[in-house]
């Protein structure tokens, strides 16, 4: 399994049309980028990405971000 960067996931978001929470709030962002996105059928989806440009360590963990809270495989999020 090929780990992103937290540039890759940055990416993603930007692709994927998720809006960035403190942009939106104008409020400057803490030790985390916050993200908001609304599905088709009106959920809200969450995720937040660490600044920096550090490669993901945790296979584990990219696999809980994307289907906890990107809600896509992983051969979408490499699309």
């Amino acid at each position: 399994m090929r780990l992103p960067t937290t540039n890759d996931l940055l990416r993603f978001l930007a692709v994927d049309g998720w809006d960035d929470k403190d942009a939106a709030s104008g409020k400057r962002p803490g030790d985390h980028h916050r993200f908001v996105f609304t599905t088709p059928p009106g959920d809200r989806l969450y995720t937040k990405v660490s600044h920096g440009t550090k490669s993901y360590r945790s296979r584990d963990l990219f696999k809980a971000i994307l289907r906890d809270q990107l809600q896509v495989s992983q051969d979408e999020f490499w699309q």
